[in-house]
């Protein structure tokens, strides 16, 4: 329940700022939405101990503007900490045109974490949990809880399928009004399989007579201006 309450809204404000970004955009753009495919690689901690952050995510581009991504990604935290998690994120690019396109998420998800009885200064989060074990060797106890995951970071285009995207997100796993944070900061790579326009909008040029302005940040292509409407412009 506490969990519910916590995340509706933030997921309620998500969808209502990507639907307003849906219905600004340019009712004569070409674009319609966009499926992509993500790998991540990256670096994890919880405030106390850090480890390699690895993961993949498929995304569907609804609008310009507002996305949905699904991921998984595996960190190992040392101590023989390691944790496997997933979720289902909602993502909101910034208004405008630029070749930098800030974007932040939110979603929630679960983490199902590992660790030994015998790992040295466990999260008080999963020690109290953990009970009293002193034999040398122990089992692995395994936790699986919900968690609420909220980041952003920047678009960089590559070309018209390809971008890079430094991504900064925090997962807060939480249980019996406790929580347990792990920043993970990572490079993502991201392909979209359909044919896009990328940012930015300055990089329009003339061509064969023609401005070319297929690079329009997402939005589509900008109308072509012939050369005779060029020259009744006094250009």
């Amino acid at each position: 329940m506490c969990v519910t309450s916590t995340v509706a809204p933030i997921l309620a404000l998500v969808c209502i700022a990507g639907s307003a970004s849906a219905q600004t955009a340019d009712r004569g753009n070409v674009w319609s939405h966009g499926t992509t495919a993500t790998g991540v690689a990256g670096v994890a901690t919880d405030g106390s101990r850090s480890g390699p952050a690895i993961g993949g995510a498929v995304g569907w581009e609804m609008t310009p503007r507002f996305a949905v991504q699904g991921d998984a990604a595996w960190v190992e935290l040392g101590d023989g900490i390691t944790t496997f998690s997933a979720s289902l994120k909602a993502r909101v690019r910034m208004p405008g045109s630029r070749p930098i396109d800030p974007f932040f998420n939110a979603g929630i998800g679960f983490a199902r974490t590992s660790l030994s009885v015998d790992t040295r200064r466990p999260p008080q989060f999963y020690e109290r949990r953990m009970g009293r074990h002193t034999a040398p060797g122990g089992p692995v106890m395994t936790f699986t809880d919900p968690t609420l995951v909220l980041g952003g970071g920047v678009n960089i285009f590559v070309n018209r399928h390809f971008a890079i995207r430094p991504a900064l997100d925090a997962t807060v796993v939480l249980r019996d009004r406790r929580h347990y944070v792990v920043t993970t900061a990572a490079l993502q790579a991201v392909f979209h399989f359909e044919d896009r326009p990328v940012t930015p909008s300055s990089r329009t040029f003339k061509r064969g007579g023609r401005v070319d302005a297929s690079v329009n940040a997402g939005n589509g292509p900008l109308p072509r201006v012939s050369s005779d409407r060029r020259r009744s412009y006094g250009s």
